[in-house]
C-alpha cells in the first residue's frame, strides 16, 4: 500500500509553504481545515502501530534521483507531502 501524508512544516520549501497556505485556506472555507504535518519518524510509528510494516519511505531527494533526475523541464516533487510504502505485517498469534 502507498500512503501519502502532509509533511511537517519544518521540511517545506517556499513552494510547499505556499501550497499549504493556499490549500489550507480552501480547506478551512469548506469546513475541512488542514491538520498539522507529520515528521518522518512519526508516520513510521503510526504505520507500525497499525500492524503494517513500512517497506520504503523515500525522501524528496530519493524521489528526485529515481524519477526526476533527467527531466529537462525542471519538474520536481512537492515538499508538502511525503510517501510511504507499507505491507501488512505478520499476523499476531491468536489470544486464547
Amino acid at each position: 500500500m502507498i500512503f501519502d501524508y502532509r509533511s511537517h512544516d519544518s521540511v517545506l520549501d517556499d513552494i510547499g509553504r505556499h501550497f499549504v497556505e493556499s490549500f489550507g485556506e480552501v480547506g478551512a472555507e469548506s469546513g475541512e481545515p488542514l491538520q498539522e504535518g507529520w515528521h518522518r519518524i512519526e508516520i513510521e510509528q503510526v504505520i507500525t502501530r497499525c500492524g503494517l510494516q513500512f517497506l520504503d519511505h523515500p525522501t524528496r531527494e530519493n524521489l528526485i534521483e529515481r524519477y526526476f533526475a533527467n527531466r529537462s523541464d525542471g519538474l520536481i516533487p512537492y515538499t508538502a507531502e511525503g510517501l510511504i510504502a507499507a505491507t501488512p505485517g505478520e499476523t499476531p498469534a491468536a489470544k486464547e
